[in-house]
């Protein structure tokens, strides 16, 4: 089915840039919402943002996809302003833009293709939209859509083996370490947990550290965290935390921890990594590493599962798009078939048998129902084909957001 995707996005993952510069372009809740206002005076009815440790993307709707992606890269231009290191962003747009985005939610586009993490992110940053009244019915249906094809994957698919930054954490400590030791754990959301996890099952005593407390009571606080970095062999930061945990004085810089920086924005400042030199893994040291490939099988089926995706996405959009008028002349059809179909029977019948008069009843109902199915049809293939109308502004670029 070719249908008119009004989606397009704004891309910058691990392979474009640095993790530093990809912070440096996400924006607050606050910021979101300031930037959306500003988008829907031009013709953008929805605004996503994800922001991962692999990537940051802008997803939003429109009806002209070409004008959003001038939109998008105005406004990233603008978030970067001033920057020696600036860098533009992928875009795509249509059916380009939401296969895409179901790539990126099975992990696909994922340093550690196949990583179960990606999938939750997605579908949180698209309910973060939706909660925030940035939402459209067109993201609408790519999350619903997205939700069919994370539970396609975990089928048959074992979750405890998914590798993910976890595992690369762990291989890199174990390189590093040598022999087990214990090892802090700071900020227990998702990756932190199955850094956390990960470390314990491979011998290594963890200490867990969260700004919230948990029922267990297992968490320390983040105020014991300077005094904590003084008596283990390394420290993950897995933390979301706007201004860095780790900050110049907490470390002893020639024989203190190692740091492993997952956190996005980082989570040391820029001057103190510098100083721990090679004791400091950040994000780019990760993301400059091979990585981890899918086996040809499974990619084979990621790959399968995500054209099903684009497919099931397409079929809901034209669907959508054309559901207020089809339920119009559904309604019509029935009234007509109901009020007006037994009168004129009762006009021109005369002479048939009651069954003979139930059969032609039945053909002519018959017949509207299919005249009614093809008119809808026509409607899809039409839209199909149209090209959307340009939407453009009468006043300069600069001006445009």
């Amino acid at each position: 089915m070719s249908v008119r995707v009004p989606l397009a996005v704004a891309s910058c993952d691990f392979r474009r840039s640095g993790a530093r510069l990809r912070s440096t372009l996400a924006m607050s809740p606050e910021d979101q919402q300031v930037l959306y206002a500003s988008l829907t005076a031009q013709g953008i009815t929805g605004f996503v943002q994800l922001h991962t440790c692999n990537r940051l993307e802008w997803w939003v709707s429109a009806h002209d996809v070409d004008w959003a992606c001038q939109m998008l890269k105005t406004a990233w231009h603008r978030r970067l302003d001033g920057r020696g290191d600036a860098v533009e962003p992928r875009l795509l747009r249509g059916a380009s833009a939401v296969e895409h985005v179901f790539r990126v939610g099975v992990g696909l586009e994922s340093l550690v293709q196949g990583e179960r993490e990606i999938g939750g992110q997605v579908r949180r940053a698209l309910q973060e939209a939706r909660d925030a009244k940035r939402s459209s019915p067109v993201l609408n249906i790519v999350a619903g859509a997205a939700g069919r094809l994370a539970a396609k994957v975990r089928q048959g698919h074992h979750q405890a083996a998914t590798p993910g930054m976890h595992t690369l954490v762990a291989d890199h400590l174990a390189h590093s370490l040598g022999e087990a030791s214990t090892v802090i754990v700071v900020g227990m959301g998702v990756i932190g947990k199955r850094c956390a996890e990960t470390l314990q099952s491979r011998g290594y005593q963890v200490r867990r550290f969260n700004r919230s407390p948990d029922a267990q009571g297992s968490y320390e606080p983040l105020s014991a965290l300077s005094a904590a970095c003084a008596e283990v062999a390394a420290v993950v930061l897995c933390s979301a935390s706007p201004e860095p945990l780790i900050r110049t004085g907490m470390l002893e810089l020639t024989s203190g921890p190692l740091v492993v920086d997952l956190g996005s924005p980082a989570q040391v400042g820029t001057e103190l990594a510098e100083e721990l030199g090679a004791r400091y893994q950040g994000l780019d040291a990760f993301t400059a590493s091979q990585g981890v490939t899918l086996g040809e099988a499974d990619a084979l089926r990621f790959q399968q599962l995500v054209k099903g995706a684009v497919a099931d996405y397409l079929e809901r959009l034209a669907h959508h798009r054309f559901r207020g008028l089809a339920r119009s002349n559904q309604a019509q059809l029935e009234q007509v078939i109901a009020d007006d179909l037994p009168g004129v029977l009762d006009r021109y019948s005369e002479g048939l048998s009651p069954k003979a008069r139930r059969s032609l009843e039945n053909e002519l109902r018959r017949l509207f129902r299919r005249q009614a199915w093809s008119i809808r049809e026509s409607l899809v293939a039409l839209d199909q084909e149209e090209e959307p109308p340009p939407f453009r502004l009468p006043y300069p670029e600069d001006e445009q957001c």
